[in-house]
Parts: structure tokens; C-alpha cells; sequence
């Protein structure tokens, strides 16, 4: 998700702005949003799965129509319930920006195409 997110801003730094150079746009700054992506997510699994471990109920017999919530503690829950929230608003906002540089990008094109002379719009062909 976020490196759509990224590959739409890097796009719209390039159309809106062609000769500059935006510090997203090196390798360096490529290797850092990777690396704190990677870390982000493996420290939310590593929390759930510890707590997860960590908060187990002992195993009794558990009737079939009960769910998986049953199986875990109160905290467990909590945790679960924040990180769906979490992935709902970054997801979110990463389709609200996606749809705002879209729209940007498209725009700012629309605005050069009609600002270019009808005749280097054409090919002609002798």
C-alpha cells in the first residue's frame, strides 16, 4: 500500500515540478521508507503474536459455535480491535491521497495540453 502510495507522489513530483529533484526521490530515501515499513510491520506482528502467546487461555473443551475471540484474553482483543483500526485509517488515507494526486497529476497534464500550440499537437505526415 504505501509504495503505491510513494510511486503516485513520486509521479506527481515529476509531472507538477519536472526539473526539480524531491528528496523522496533518491535511493537513499528509498532504502529508509523500505526499512521503517519492514520494521512497523514486523513490530505489530511480533506484539500480536506475543500477546497472543503470552495471554493464552488454558485449553478447555470449547463448544463449535463459539468463535476465536473466545480463545482470547481481554487485552488480546483490545490490541486486535487498535490494529484493525490502524490498517482501516491508513488505508484510508493512502486511497484518499491516492485519489488527491490522481486527480492533481491529471489535472496539471490537462492544463500543459492545452497550453501547447494546436499545431505541436499534431504529427503530420507527408
Amino acid at each position: 500500500m504505501w509504495v503505491d502510495e510513494l510511486c503516485m507522489i513520486l509521479r506527481y513530483l515529476k509531472i507538477v515540478h519536472p526539473l526539480g529533484t524531491h528528496i523522496l526521490q533518491t535511493v537513499r530515501a528509498a532504502h529508509i521508507i523500505s526499512t521503517l515499513t519492514w520494521l512497523f510491520l514486523l513490530a505489530t506482528v511480533i506484539t500480536y503474536v506475543t500477546l497472543s502467546l503470552l495471554s493464552q487461555k488454558p485449553s478447555s473443551p470449547v463448544p463449535l459455535s463459539l468463535s476465536c475471540d473466545a480463545l482470547h484474553s481481554k487485552l488480546l482483543s483490545a490490541v486486535y480491535k487498535v490494529i484493525h483500526s490502524c490498517s482501516v485509517f491508513v488505508f484510508l488515507l493512502v486511497f484518499v491521497s491516492l485519489v488527491f494526486f490522481y486527480h492533481s497529476t491529471s489535472r496539471c497534464l490537462s492544463e500543459a495540453q492545452k497550453r501547447q500550440p494546436a499545431s505541436s499537437r499534431y504529427f503530420h505526415l507527408l
